[in-house]
């Protein structure tokens, strides 16, 4: 059976962008995409046919049957490229209809991302993945995992997964997104008051402006053992609190801190479901049974032995999501 889905997505014109310098941009490119179709949801569906036969529907000696043709031309429009899942499909497209097709790694990251949000597309149609399809796993899902330390298999990924991956890269970004407001910020640390922020965690700078701004605020450590050693500070910084007000916006050195705490809890509990949802995925797997959501709606995967992971702060080492030391 063969599905064939028009889709209407922003995320085409990144690819029309990048196509020809996309290989210098492959492992940015991959987490955008991954983290685009499972955040935003960038995909949104126009139609969608179903070829019961598809060796009738295409195929290398018969080509195009007249019924897909007059679909694939019906909404395609004049300089468009069709993205296909298969270099067959590509071949035989472009013989026969003349229209230019895409058929690249960035194109399969693609592909993988709506064969796996399909049940969210068609609801009343049953399109799980094939076996051949859960051999190939999102590289930019894979680049996330491996970040915090995880391995897992592609016939592990499940839904749950999906989305607990693309939680944890849009915590980390929701810190990184404020490094040069940091490195900005550490500079008027070192030179106001003689504090070197080398090394430290981007939640650590965060509370220490927010101190500077609000001396009268306690701060909160979150999960962050540096925010710690910010009070062994607190009476130089405040006592030069006055000297950063030309230098320091109040009201957004407050916001900032308050979504990297948010970010950081977020991230926790993500780690902790993420890992529950391996766990039970490798069992499943093990006994070749099919994953079942637990009652959080969690399901999937495999942990690697190494690196060790404390539940604070994931991989031992750098932190995932912080810039090096």
């Amino acid at each position: 059976m063969l599905y064939v889905l028009i889709f209407r997505s922003p995320i085409t014109i990144m690819i029309e962008t990048y196509l020809d310098m996309y290989h210098f941009f492959f492992p940015v490119i991959n987490i955008l995409i991954f983290v685009c179709f499972f955040i935003y949801q960038v995909a949104f569906l126009q139609e969608f046919k179903i070829f019961k036969d598809k060796s009738l529907a295409i195929n290398v000696e018969t080509s195009l049957s007249k019924q897909f043709s007059d679909f694939i031309v019906k909404h395609h429009r004049p300089g468009q490229k069709i993205a296909v899942g298969k270099l067959e499909y590509k071949n035989i497209i472009e013989t026969k209809l003349k229209i230019q097709c895409l058929y690249n790694d960035v194109v399969m990251e693609i592909m993988w991302g709506l064969k796996n949000i399909m049940k969210s597309l068609i609801p009343d149609q049953k399109c799980g993945l094939t076996k051949e399809d859960r051999c190939y796993m999102s590289k930019g899902m894979q680049s996330i995992l491996n970040r915090y330390g995880f391995e897992v298999k592609p016939e592990m990924v499940n839904e749950d997964i999906i989305i607990m991956a693309a939680t944890l890269y849009e915590c980390d970004y929701c810190v990184n997104k404020f490094a040069k407001y940091f490195l900005r910020g550490g500079e008027h640390l070192q030179n106001v008051s003689g504090i070197c922020p080398k090394g430290w965690d981007l939640q650590k700078i965060a509370a220490a402006l927010k101190l500077v701004c609000y001396p009268e605020e306690k701060i909160e450590a979150g999960i962050s053992d540096q925010v710690n050693d910010v009070e062994e500070m607190v009476e130089t910084l405040v006592a030069d609190a006055h000297k950063y007000e030309d230098m320091l916006h109040k009201g957004s050195c407050l916001n900032i801190y308050l979504e990297i705490l948010s970010a950081r809890e977020a991230r926790k509990m993500a780690l902790t479901l993420l890992e529950s949802s391996i766990n039970k995925a490798k069992g499943a797997c093990a006994t070749h049974k099919e994953v079942e959501p637990d009652e959080h709606g969690v399901g999937g995967g495999h942990v690697k032995d190494e690196p060790q992971r404390d539940e604070k702060h994931g991989v031992h080492g750098r932190h995932a999501g912080e810039p090096p030391a």
